[in-house]
């Protein structure tokens, strides 16, 4: 991820844990009457949830008198007509599913069915998720979370805070009963739920907009157009994020759905709803959605190295989309980083481009989310899109292990941010260059500029590399720790260590092999690296005891060792030639710039 404009967002305070009985399912948790939106779920036995409010005629039948008198009904009366509801609502709901083959839930493989419902137009504000789950035999609490964190922004956001209208009904596949299901709310972003019997939960919970993290939207709704980031939309069942997920999208048929999702039918089953999967939920939630009316949906589409890659502008007008220069930047990137690292990690990439969004840049495992000014220079659109294309390996597939599968509730630490994020940075600048979108010129003048910064840095002297990785969470800004940017030192040991490896092996090896090694080594189904892989790669990639070096640059405040490492491809700290360079250091120069 990244921050091109360098501004950050305060977050309103995590809110005090409430300890909070949820009562009869059909009683609403944060509201004192109903309201029409309280009833958000109904049970339909062994096919899928929807919000009745949205698409059921019945949903407001408790209509509200002024100041919602009308809704002060008592408990016995609601008993009463919400059994009514539901058998009503399952007989229509049978005949329309009959109609349009709906089965969300009918797949043998999939556990955990979500319904993210945008056929609202009462509340262009806000959406509706009904998530149907099946209760394994024995289960006598099932647990639900929203996530704490989103991977890639690091710090803490409690998305649970902006849950409402949360509702909660049981069924039974067999018996087509109806259960009332008890449940709490501990904490920010737990539900514990008592099943009491029901063989199927069905939950419903309501989400406005909600604040962006530091490099992306998380949820953001307007009238034309919605987008989600999947850890602050979707809930997840506690010890089973490995269960597999179905996404039906409910829309209008004017809207177009795009996301990375791989499709789980070829076609949408009728105008208005498309059906996508995941694996686990993991996938599930890196994988944006963007919801958008099809006049005004811009993209581009082109075929590279066997994959194929979709640029989606959204969010405001811009003269980059009519420029070739900028699609032609971006197909030379993508060729560029797909022939370093062997091939496409994807045959599927779309590239969400929000037109002056808030924040920079988000990588998802098959796609990134970035901001865009609507005049960026191509240079920088170059560099900026070369950052995060170049994530889907670096930290999406060769990543340290805590960061995936992932804890969403407790921060996983790991010391190692400084690979993942700025060694990206320093093969944003040279893929930038090796696509012929930057000069030579560039690149050293960027270079030289980097380590002036760095160097001028007091925290480069009392804080490493590895402390700043560990100690991000402390600081909130996704950026490092104490005043070092993991960013910027990162990328300067990216540069000496490719320079390093390139004299020491007299270029037989590089920086570029050593990410191949490890996207070999890493990439699923492998769980990623230890906190010592690095160097241990290193050794091995160079049959040469580098701990010292490695040691220097990641885990030490010394000097960094710039007059060295670029005095082998003869030039100095300042990115001028050296006086009376050798013939071996300009061919270990060109070797570097091929």
């Amino acid at each position: 991820m990244k921050n091109r404009r360098g501004s950050f967002w305060s977050h309103p305070s995590t809110p005090s844990p409430k300890n909070r009985r949820g009562g009869d399912s059909y009683i609403n948790s944060s509201a004192s009457h109903c309201n029409g939106d309280e009833l958000n779920t109904i049970a339909y036995p062994s096919v899928i949830s929807v919000n009745p409010c949205l698409s059921h005629p019945l949903s407001c039948f408790w209509e509200r008198g002024p100041g919602g008198e009308g809704c002060q009904n008592d408990r016995k009366q609601l008993r009463i007509s919400f059994c009514v509801t539901i058998c009503l609502s399952m007989i229509l709901m049978s005949l329309f599913l009959t109609k349009f083959e709906i089965t969300a839930a009918a797949d043998p493989t999939t556990d955990i069915a979500y319904i993210l419902n945008l056929e609202n137009d009462k509340h262009t504000d806000s959406v509706f998720i009904d998530m149907q789950i099946q209760v394994e035999p024995g289960e006598k609490i099932i647990q639900v979370q929203m996530p704490a964190w989103s991977p890639g922004d690091y710090h803490i956001q409690n998305h649970g805070q902006y849950v409402n209208n949360l509702f909660v009904i049981g069924s039974d596949t067999r018996t087509l009963r109806a259960y009332d299901v008890r449940w709490d709310h501990p904490d920010a972003n737990t539900w514990n739920i008592e099943p009491n019997g029901a063989t199927i939960l069905n939950i419903s919970y309501r989400l406005k907009t909600t604040p962006p993290g530091i490099f992306s939207e998380n949820v953001k709704i307007s009238k034309n157009e919605a987008f989600f980031n999947g850890p602050s939309t979707f809930m997840y069942v506690v010890g089973h994020k490995n269960r597999h997920i179905t996404l039906t999208v409910l829309h209008e048929s004017s809207w177009q759905i795009e996301s990375p999702f791989a499709s789980h039918r070829n076609r949408e089953i009728y105008s208005g709803l498309g059906e996508y999967t995941a694996l686990d939920y993991d996938t599930f939630a890196d994988s944006p959605i963007l919801a958008i009316r099809k006049n005004s949906l811009k993209t581009w589409d082109f075929n590279s190295d066997g994959a194929k890659y979709r640029a989606v502008f959204f969010g405001g007008e811009t003269p980059i989309y009519s420029d070739v220069r900028y699609q032609d930047a971006l197909k030379k990137i993508v060729h560029t980083e797909n022939q370093m690292m062997g091939g496409p990690s994807s045959l599927k990439y779309i590239f969400f481009f929000d037109m002056n969004g808030t924040g920079g840049g988000l990588e998802h495992l098959n796609s990134t989310r970035i901001a865009l000014p609507v005049n960026m220079r191509l240079k920088s659109f170059a560099t900026f899109v070369a950052h995060e294309f170049f994530h889907q390996w670096n930290v999406k597939r060769i990543r340290p292990k805590v960061l995936g599968p992932f804890d969403y509730i407790n921060p996983p630490r790991t010391r190692n941010l400084w690979f993942a994020e700025g060694v990206t940075e320093y093969y944003a600048w040279m893929c930038a260059f090796r696509a012929g979108l930057i000069s030579k010129q560039d690149l050293l003048r960027h270079f030289a500029r980097a380590i002036s910064s760095l160097e001028q840095n007091p925290a480069s002297r009392t804080i490493t590399a590895d402390e700043a990785s560990w100690k991000v969470w402390e600081s909130g800004n996704s950026e490092g720790f104490g005043g070092l940017s993991y960013y910027q030192k990162g990328e300067m040991i990216g540069l000496c260590l490719d320079l390093q490896i390139r004299h020491i092996t007299h270029d037989h090896s590089s920086l570029d092999d050593l990410m191949r090694k490890l996207y070999l080594q890493c990439k699923p189904p492998a769980l990623g690296y230890d906190e010592d892989d690095i160097l241990k790669a290193a050794n091995q990639l160079t049959q040469t005891y580098l701990t010292p070096l490695y040691n220097q640059l990641a885990r030490s405040t010394s000097p960094m060792p710039f007059a060295e490492s670029l005095a082998f491809i003869g030039l100095n700290t300042a990115g001028e030639p050296v006086d009376h360079p050798s013939n071996e250091q300009l061919y270990e120069q060109s070797q570097w710039l091929k």
